[in-house]
């Protein structure tokens, strides 16, 4: 497969509370996903995707973000873009999420 260099990810899914709901409320599920996206960004940026798009939501946006920049450790030009959807978005968070 050819490699294009105008190529861009965008992430969304479900919130933290939703993903836990459906797998017992085990926190390691989060961790696990967070893997498999880094996985899965290491392979798309080998495909030449560089640029990745979230939406900053609780939940799987922000697991996408976190694996965008651990890839990003590696590979320098990896840009994570922020598409907060409103100014007081990070208000609906709690406090650790916040911080994040």
């Amino acid at each position: 497969m050819e490699a294009k260099s105008n190529q861009v990810v965008a992430f969304t899914g479900h919130r933290k509370e939703r993903i836990l709901q459906g797998c017992g409320n085990n926190p390691q599920v989060l961790a696990r996903i967070k893997e498999m996206v880094v996985e899965l960004v290491t392979e798309l940026y080998g495909q030449g995707c560089t640029v990745y798009y979230t939406g900053m939501a609780n939940g799987f946006d922000m697991i996408a973000a976190e694996a965008v920049l651990k890839v990003r450790e590696e590979y320098e030009d990896i840009m994570l873009m922020a598409a907060v959807p409103f100014r007081k978005q990070p208000l609906w968070f709690d406090a650790e999420d916040q911080l994040l």
